[in-house]
């Protein structure tokens, strides 16, 4: 009696070890193909925001080119304003 018993039991024993191994290894493949979406999700992410601020640089570069343009003209047009003589009124108001 005691044989079957312990057939039984190893039997039994087996059953849960295979179980909980199965159950093991569907959690490790769920677990992975999570850590792989989020990689995924990541990625494009920082690209994503890699982009925008590549087209936001670009739009600083721009724009300080930009104002160093006007100011360029600003400067000459104030030279040329400095070194242009003042006409003279003569009689009413000034």
């Amino acid at each position: 009696m005691t044989a079957v018993l312990g057939l039984t039991t190893t039997r039994h024993h087996r059953v849960v070890v295979a179980d909980l191994e199965a159950r093991l290894n569907q959690a490790y493949v769920s677990a992975e193909l999570t850590r792989r979406r989020h990689d995924r999700q990541l990625n494009k992410e920082r690209k994503n925001y890699r982009g925008r601020l590549d087209h936001l640089i670009k739009g600083v570069v721009r724009t300080r080119k930009e104002l160093a343009a006007a100011n360029g003209t600003v400067r000459r047009l104030a030279e040329q304003l400095v070194d242009e003589p003042r006409p003279v009124r003569v009689g009413g108001r000034g």
